[in-house]
């Protein structure tokens, strides 16, 4: 009983459903109409699955907004389910074919659901077929895996998602053709063998390289050994009960903590970024009828610090003290402040968006006025989640002249794309009536959710999850991201990252992809990609004489233990500089064979794929290539 208390007050228990429809056993149609509550949940009949069942597809005809979760439901006593995935983009109102996963890491539950589910909010047409990959989950609390031929139904989740404003209710919602798969369409596309044709323009700069590779929460010795450019500082502001004055505003600050912790920061990386709020001094917390223990509480349960300071103004004095010790006192040129760290999640923040805007601007007030230079900027939400967080900070600023320096997101998922159209979202907005074109978007947390100790190891090691992260990093830079904080590299994140290496030092894939990535420096260089290799991407750089291209390949629904695909890709390369002739050719790789401990210690460390040479004419030159997915090449020459 207290268990299920302490787990209600902290906002971990989920409601029930309102709502659980059944049909018949057959091939479909079906039709449901949405009820007028804000949650419903719509099972499906799978019918018998064989053993090498790795997807379930069906054509879906939802209302124009449309957003759900996809579960798959064993049979049995214990009617476990598994969240195979989110849907990816809104639908349009008419049929179209989703592709759901099965396994081998799925999130496990045997509760109702959660009504803030995970989900996605971009269009339709930058998803490949829809398709939910087989790990979208973030943390899986149990080492469990799906037994296809046990899954009795398809479940569809409709919640209601914090900021969503998606069509009234009630709607018609149909399905049909629901059949099983051994093989993604993606998959089969892939393995058709076709061509993809890469155009790399050498002579046509975009711009300095920015490297978004060089970013991270906190540090390690093996990040700062590459060169790390920004470190996001947790704790920084934390003004807890061990931190803080303990006798109100009369008392004495103690900056003991972040001290210790900017003083990491600074020997670790030259750009700074600090959180601030999250915890206000006790005698700031809101008090009151309805707060209960919401503002009483202390120690690792309280959750009075996360409620909106009672009074802005002397929150705002407290925050212009912490900038200006950090400035005057430390002697520390802060780059940005982050206002909040997840402003839309009640985990961080148990206030509106009305309130966090009050409060950014009592932080920006009090950062600019203790130090003009700095950047602040925030909500820094999951836009998955919560959009109209983002909307909102952008559209308050731009009425009020509050400053607005950078708009910082989340992308906790398998899909790096999200992390480019959330970009390209934002930039519109800023670009748009309000009119703050000068502000910058940083993604100040991402990585691929796969985060949770051991259990996700496999996919740790692999080459999945290099090409994951070097995914990222394209998607990133073509979404005009400033600075991206990888989470987290460090050795005190354990539990919480995925780190470069192992606990010897040895390096994991994707420590390599962060090295391979080193390499691009210079000026960026256009690429035009083949629009029918979706899982292969390339950024391309040139440093004087030397030019370079980093190529991947990668799918969301790919799993470490499927077997590789390959892919016959050309790259057309114009805009060399140097003489015509032949020339050696170095390709670095990172696949199941090559760079991967998974395939021996002895090849753990970055490994070159044999000599090759190219023939250059008049700045041209055709090189042929096979691209794995999942794997990583940077090709040199």
């Amino acid at each position: 009983m207290a268990a299920a208390w302490l787990a209600s007050l902290l906002g971990l228990l989920p409601p029930a459903p309102t709502s659980e429809p059944r049909v018949a056993a057959g091939p479909g149609p079906w039709e449901m109409r949405k009820p007028a509550a804000d949650y419903a949940l719509w099972r499906l009949p799978l019918g018998p699955l064989s053993p090498g069942t790795r997807f379930v597809r069906f054509e879906a005809r939802f209302p124009e907004g449309t957003l759900f979760n996809a579960w798959l439901r064993e049979s049995g006593p214990r009617d476990d389910a598994w969240l195979a995935g989110m849907s990816c983009g809104v639908f349009s109102g008419d049929w179209e074919p989703v592709t759901v996963g099965i396994g081998p890491f799925p999130g496990h539950r045997s509760w109702h659901p959660r009504s803030d589910s995970d989900l996605l909010t971009f269009p339709a047409a930058d998803c490949e077929d829809r398709r939910i990959p087989r790990s979208a989950v973030r943390y899986t609390l149990g080492g469990q895996r799906p037994d296809a031929t046990r899954l009795a139904y398809l479940e569809l989740e409709f919640p209601a998602t914090n900021g969503w404003t998606g069509p009234a209710p009630p709607e018609q919602y149909s399905v049909r053709d629901l059949r099983p798969l051994a093989q993604s369409p993606l998959e089969t596309r892939l393995a058709s063998g076709a061509l993809a044709r890469f155009g790399i323009d050498f002579a046509r700069s975009l711009g300095p390289v920015n490297p978004l590779w060089k970013d991270a929460c906190d540090t390690s010795r093996s990040f700062q050994a590459l060169g790390q450019r920004m470190y996001k500082v947790f704790g920084a502001a934390t003004f807890g009960p061990f931190y803080a004055p303990k006798d109100g505003p009369g008392g004495r600050y103690n900056w003991l903590a972040v001290d210790a912790q900017l003083r990491r920061a600074r020997d670790a990386a030259p750009v700074i970024q600090v959180v601030i709020g999250r915890d206000a001094p006790p005698w700031l917390w809101p008090t009151g009828e309805g707060l209960g223990n919401l503002s009483g509480s202390v120690g690792p349960w309280k959750v009075g610090h996360l409620l909106p300071p009672r009074d802005r103004v002397a929150y705002e004095e407290t925050v212009y003290q912490l900038a200006r010790h950090i400035r005057e006192a430390l002697g520390l040129r802060v780059h940005s402040y982050l206002v909040w760290n997840g402003a839309d999640s009640t985990g961080y923040f148990r206030g509106n968006m009305d309130e966090y805007c009050a409060v950014y601007a009592a932080c920006a007030r009090a950062v600019k006025r203790a130090d003009p230079q700095a950047q602040v900027g925030g909500p820094s939400p999951d836009p998955e989640f919560s959009p109209e967080w983002v909307r909102r900070l952008i559209e308050y600023c731009a009425a009020t002249g509050v400053p607005l320096d950078f708009v910082s997101l989340h992308n906790y998922s398998l899909y790096p794309r999200k992390s480019r159209r959330a970009a390209e979202w934002t930039r519109s907005l800023l670009d748009g009536p309000s009119a703050l074109g000068a502000t910058e978007i940083h993604f100040d947390e991402w990585n691929s959710g796969f985060a949770l100790g051991p259990i996700h190891a496999d996919f740790k090691r692999s080459a999945l999850n290099a090409a994951f992260t070097a995914a990222s990093f394209g998607e990133m830079t073509e979404g005009g991201v400033s600075y991206a904080c990888y989470s987290a590299p460090s050795e005190g994140w354990g539990l919480l990252g995925v780190r470069l290496e192992e606990d010897d030092g040895t390096p994991r894939p994707i420590g390599n992809a962060f090295r391979l990535f080193q390499r691009l420096t210079g000026e960026r260089c256009a690429v035009e990609a083949d629009p029918s290799a979706p899982a292969i991407g390339a950024l391309a750089a040139r440093d004087g004489d030397r030019a370079r291209v980093a190529l991947w390949g990668y799918a969301p629904e790919h799993q470490p233990s499927d077997p590789p695909l390959a892919v016959p890709v050309a790259l057309e390369l114009t805009g060399l500089s140097g003489p015509d002739g032949d020339r050696d050719v170095t390709v670095w790789c990172i696949d199941q064979a090559h760079s991967n401990l998974a395939a021996g210690k002895e090849h753990a460390d970055l490994e070159a794929l044999p000599a090759q040479r190219v023939r250059v004419q008049a700045g041209r030159a055709s090189l042929p290539l096979t691209v794995t997915v999942p794997s990583v090449l940077l090709v040199e020459l």
